[in-house]
This record gives C-alpha cells, sequence and structure tokens, in this order.
C-alpha cells in the first residue's frame, strides 16, 4: 500500500470543496541556506565555494539522484529529482489506488492519486545570473524552451494544467540561488484553478471602460 507520509497524493479540504496537492516526501530535499543550530543561533553558510561545490545545478555537478549535470551553455531542462507528483507513467505501487480513499469513503481525509510530470529548467550555467540580468539573446533561448517542453506535453492530450513558476529566496522554501524554474504537468486541475477559468469565462465577454 502507498505511504501517504513519503509519496505526493491530493487530498479533500471539506471546508472549501476543493482538492489540493500535498507533497510531504519534498522536505528531502537538499537544502542549502540557514539552518538553526543546537544552541538555536541560526547559521549560514557565506563561503561562495562551498555554496558552489553543493550546487547540484552546476555544470558538471552531481545531483540528488547521482546523474551528473552536463557542460551545458544554455538553458538545460531535466526530469526534477524530487517531483511533487507520481510520474503518469509508473507502475509503481505508489499510484496504487489501494491507499486512496473517496470523499464518501472518508469526508474528513479524503485522498487520490497526483500523477503528472515535473521538470526543472536552468537558465544559465552562471549561478550568478538572472532572468534581470542575462542578454536579451539568453531570455529569448529560455522562452524558447518553455514554449518547447508545452507543446511536447500538451500534445500527449494526458495533462490537464502545466504550471511555470520560479521560486526565489528562503522564504518561499528554495535555498539555491542558480538561475532555475519548475515545470508542472498535472493530469487533474486543481479546483481553486478551475473556478479561475469560470471567471476568466464569465467575465470575457464583458468589456470595462
Amino acid at each position: 500500500m502507498t505511504n501517504l507520509l513519503t509519496s505526493g497524493h491530493r487530498r479533500y479540504n471539506p471546508l472549501l470543496d476543493e482538492w489540493i496537492i500535498v507533497s510531504p516526501h519534498r522536505i528531502q530535499r537538499p537544502w542549502g541556506g540557514q539552518m538553526e543550530s543546537d544552541n538555536h543561533k541560526p547559521t549560514e553558510v557565506t563561503d561562495v565555494s562551498v555554496k558552489c561545490t553543493k550546487n547540484p545545478l552546476l555544470p558538471g555537478s552531481v545531483r540528488a539522484s547521482g546523474l551528473i549535470t552536463p557542460n551545458y551553455q544554455s538553458v538545460y531542462t531535466f526530469h526534477n529529482d524530487f517531483p511533487a507528483l507520481v510520474n503518469v507513467n509508473c507502475e509503481c505501487e505508489s499510484v496504487s489506488l489501494t491507499s486512496f480513499r473517496s470523499v464518501e469513503e472518508n469526508p474528513l481525509f479524503a485522498c487520490a492519486p497526483a500523477q503528472g510530470d515535473c521538470l526543472v529548467t536552468c537558465f544559465h550555467p552562471d549561478s550568478n545570473k538572472t532572468l534581470a540580468l542575462m542578454e536579451q539573446r539568453e531570455i529569448l533561448s529560455v522562452i524558447t524552451e518553455w514554449c518547447r517542453i508545452t507543446e511536447k506535453y500538451f500534445k500527449m492530450k494526458k495533462f490537464q494544467w502545466l504550471q511555470i513558476f520560479e521560486n526565489r529566496g528562503a522564504a518561499v522554501g528554495s535555498s539555491n540561488t542558480h538561475p532555475h524554474c519548475q515545470v508542472n504537468y498535472e493530469t487533474e486541475m486543481l479546483s481553486h484553478l478551475k473556478i479561475i477559468l469560470l471567471f476568466y469565462v464569465f467575465l470575457s465577454p464583458l468589456k470595462f471602460n
């Protein structure tokens, strides 16, 4: 049976009547930011050389999966080593329906599979670069890559939603300052996204002064 503490899944919120994605296994990701020491004083790695050696997104570095990041010169996309969703093509135990419960079976703790695909796209091999500091041709390469992977996955006809997003800063749980974003493809659209789309469809015929 699936261990819901170590596998991504969707969970029902009875208060809002919506489904959300829960990915408890994501806390196993490598963390290179501020740490709390035994004396409760925060510590932080300040040596740039140490940070670089621990950066799995640098060309030639070793990722948590054991794979080596190639010596890319421009944009580089790979499958997330700590995906929030279960791979849609996976036939492993984690997608078994035996561990999930419908709303009718358990209205307070209903859960369902969260399947899709999760990618990481590095914008540039230089960790000191951001989109704001990149040249126009470099930014164009990033946008072209977004278009490529969007077209590729939507042709599969198995995904309902695609989201490209960038997290920066420890406040949102990102300790890697290397310029990168994440791309998530989901087989089920989240409840709040459906609501937003419904509002858009309703308001689109209206004209505002």
